[in-house]
Protein backbone atom coordinates (compact mmCIF):
# COMPACT_ATOMS: atom_id res chain seq x y z
CA UNK A 1 0.00 0.00 0.00
CA UNK A 2 1.13 3.07 -0.96
CA UNK A 3 1.84 5.80 1.93
CA UNK A 4 1.38 9.70 2.12
CA UNK A 5 1.60 11.91 5.04
CA UNK A 6 -1.56 13.28 7.09
CA UNK A 7 -2.70 16.68 7.83
CA UNK A 8 -2.47 15.64 11.73
CA UNK A 9 -4.46 17.38 13.66
CA UNK A 10 -3.95 21.43 12.58
CA UNK A 11 -0.71 21.09 14.37
CA UNK A 12 1.60 23.44 12.86
CA UNK A 13 3.91 22.22 9.43
CA UNK A 14 6.83 23.51 11.51
CA UNK A 15 6.56 21.00 14.17
CA UNK A 16 4.86 18.06 11.88
CA UNK A 17 6.64 18.47 8.58
CA UNK A 18 5.31 16.07 5.72
CA UNK A 19 8.32 13.78 6.21
CA UNK A 20 8.16 13.71 10.02
CA UNK A 21 4.92 12.84 11.26
CA UNK A 22 5.35 8.88 11.00
CA UNK A 23 8.37 6.59 9.50
CA UNK A 24 5.73 5.13 7.43
CA UNK A 25 3.21 8.20 6.35
CA UNK A 26 -0.51 8.21 6.51
CA UNK A 27 -2.36 6.08 4.03
CA UNK A 28 -4.65 7.86 1.49
CA UNK A 29 -8.12 6.41 2.73
CA UNK A 30 -6.78 8.13 6.13
CA UNK A 31 -5.68 11.44 4.47
CA UNK A 32 -8.89 11.90 2.79
CA UNK A 33 -11.53 9.96 4.85
CA UNK A 34 -10.24 9.73 8.18
CA UNK A 35 -7.67 12.15 9.22
CA UNK A 36 -9.08 15.05 11.31
CA UNK A 37 -8.98 17.50 8.87
CA UNK A 38 -11.21 15.31 6.08
CA UNK A 39 -13.60 14.45 8.79
CA UNK A 40 -14.29 18.29 9.88
CA UNK A 41 -15.18 18.74 5.66
CA UNK A 42 -17.42 15.32 5.93
CA UNK A 43 -18.76 16.40 8.85
CA UNK A 44 -19.87 19.92 7.88
CA UNK A 45 -21.56 18.61 4.75
CA UNK A 46 -23.65 15.66 6.52
CA UNK A 47 -24.50 17.69 9.40
CA UNK A 48 -25.94 20.84 6.62
CA UNK A 49 -28.38 17.36 5.19
CA UNK A 50 -28.98 15.86 8.28
CA UNK A 51 -27.36 12.84 7.15
CA UNK A 52 -26.20 10.57 9.77
CA UNK A 53 -23.01 8.82 8.24
CA UNK A 54 -20.46 6.08 9.22
CA UNK A 55 -17.48 6.52 7.19
CA UNK A 56 -16.28 3.14 5.34
CA UNK A 57 -12.82 1.99 5.66
CA UNK A 58 -11.52 3.05 2.04
CA UNK A 59 -11.77 5.86 -0.12
CA UNK A 60 -13.28 3.04 -3.07
CA UNK A 61 -15.53 1.78 -0.16
CA UNK A 62 -16.90 5.35 0.42
CA UNK A 63 -17.45 5.85 -4.14
CA UNK A 64 -19.27 2.61 -4.30
CA UNK A 65 -21.60 3.36 -1.20
CA UNK A 66 -22.20 7.09 -2.38
CA UNK A 67 -25.48 6.87 -4.13
CA UNK A 68 -27.14 9.45 -5.99
CA UNK A 69 -30.42 10.74 -4.91
CA UNK A 70 -33.40 10.66 -6.52
CA UNK A 71 -35.59 13.83 -7.56
CA UNK A 72 -33.90 17.26 -9.03
CA UNK A 73 -31.00 15.65 -11.70
CA UNK A 74 -29.31 18.84 -10.81
CA UNK A 75 -29.08 18.43 -7.21
CA UNK A 76 -28.58 15.07 -7.40
CA UNK A 77 -25.43 15.99 -10.05
CA UNK A 78 -24.08 18.11 -7.21
CA UNK A 79 -24.62 15.12 -4.74
CA UNK A 80 -21.96 13.35 -6.87
CA UNK A 81 -19.45 15.83 -6.84
CA UNK A 82 -19.89 16.50 -2.78
CA UNK A 83 -16.56 13.45 -2.30
CA UNK A 84 -14.61 14.64 -5.43
CA UNK A 85 -15.24 17.62 -4.04
CA UNK A 86 -13.89 17.58 -0.40
CA UNK A 87 -10.79 14.83 -1.64
CA UNK A 88 -9.61 18.07 -4.25
CA UNK A 89 -10.04 20.52 -1.02
CA UNK A 90 -8.10 18.50 1.02
CA UNK A 91 -4.89 17.18 -1.24
CA UNK A 92 -4.68 20.98 -2.24
CA UNK A 93 -4.44 21.52 1.95
CA UNK A 94 -1.59 18.80 2.31
CA UNK A 95 0.24 20.23 -0.70
CA UNK A 96 0.14 24.04 0.72
CA UNK A 97 1.32 22.02 4.10
CA UNK A 98 4.42 19.89 2.13
CA UNK A 99 5.10 22.15 -0.41
CA UNK A 100 4.73 25.89 0.74
CA UNK A 101 4.64 25.68 4.20
CA UNK A 102 1.10 27.03 4.60
CA UNK A 103 -1.76 25.70 5.93
CA UNK A 104 -5.23 27.10 5.88
CA UNK A 105 -7.99 27.62 9.02
CA UNK A 106 -10.59 25.03 9.31
CA UNK A 107 -13.14 27.62 8.39
CA UNK A 108 -11.02 29.13 5.14
CA UNK A 109 -10.56 25.32 4.28
CA UNK A 110 -14.60 25.69 4.89
CA UNK A 111 -15.26 28.72 2.47
CA UNK A 112 -12.49 26.84 0.49
CA UNK A 113 -14.88 23.67 -0.19
CA UNK A 114 -17.88 25.61 -0.66
CA UNK A 115 -16.20 27.96 -3.51
CA UNK A 116 -14.84 24.76 -5.35
CA UNK A 117 -18.15 22.63 -5.48
CA UNK A 118 -20.08 25.97 -6.70
CA UNK A 119 -17.18 26.71 -9.26
CA UNK A 120 -17.90 23.07 -10.69
CA UNK A 121 -20.97 22.99 -10.76
CA UNK A 122 -22.22 26.82 -12.03
CA UNK A 123 -24.82 25.43 -15.12
CA UNK A 124 -26.66 23.05 -12.84
CA UNK A 125 -26.90 25.50 -10.06
CA UNK A 126 -28.91 28.69 -12.10
CA UNK A 127 -30.63 30.00 -9.27
CA UNK A 128 -29.20 30.19 -5.86
CA UNK A 129 -25.89 31.72 -4.78
CA UNK A 130 -26.78 30.41 -1.31
CA UNK A 131 -24.99 26.65 -0.54
CA UNK A 132 -27.04 26.40 2.53
CA UNK A 133 -30.53 26.42 0.21
CA UNK A 134 -28.94 23.69 -2.22
CA UNK A 135 -27.40 21.33 0.43
CA UNK A 136 -31.14 21.30 2.44
CA UNK A 137 -32.57 21.01 -0.99
CA UNK A 138 -30.48 17.82 -1.20
CA UNK A 139 -32.45 16.43 1.74
CA UNK A 140 -35.72 17.18 0.33
CA UNK A 141 -35.41 15.57 -2.89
Amino acid sequence: MRKIACLYAWLPFHLYSIYKIQKDGESVDHLLLHCKVAQCLWDEVFSRVGVAWVMPRSVRDLMCCWKGIRGNVQIATVWKMIPHCIMWCVWMERNKRCFEDMEHSMAELKRFFYCTLLSWAPAIICNTDDLHTLLVSLTSS
